[in-house]
């Protein structure tokens, strides 16, 4: 099953996505403290999909997180060129490592370090 996970824009919270109704390009989500939502237009979120991959910790890793792997703080991305497409470790100059590599089938379980964050509330991890 693929989890997805979605940014409130309007709100700035994270949530996780209960339903996400594609004929009304709308989504519902449950948030851990504020419950479930009414219908949102999926245009008011950022919807992440969940990259099948957990860190050392045992937290599933998402698109858009930030994960500190040794001393380095690290984007998750999904990489699309014309030779492959898979889940990446974006380092700060926009080049990375795959972790999950669709045309050559790697991947891994676990990854070796910790989420520390996502893109939307912690972006200023990268800039460090």
């Amino acid at each position: 099953m693929i989890n997805f996970r979605a940014w409130d824009k309007g709100t700035e919270l994270m949530n996780d996505i209960t339903v996400i109704d594609l004929e009304n390009e709308e989504i519902y989500y449950h948030h851990w403290r504020y419950g479930h939502s009414e219908a949102i237009p999926i245009s008011d979120i950022e919807l992440l999909q969940s990259t099948g991959l957990f860190d050392l910790d045992g937290n599933e890793i998402y698109i858009g997180d930030i994960l500190k792997v040794e001393d380095e703080y690290t984007q998750v991305v999904f990489h699309e060129d014309n030779t492959t497409y898979g889940i990446y470790l974006e380092d700060k100059e926009g080049g990375g490592n795959p972790i999950s590599d669709y045309s050559t089938r790697i991947s891994l379980n676990h990854i070796k370090g910790t989420i520390e964050g996502n893109i939307y509330q912690h972006l200023h991890l990268l800039e460090e």
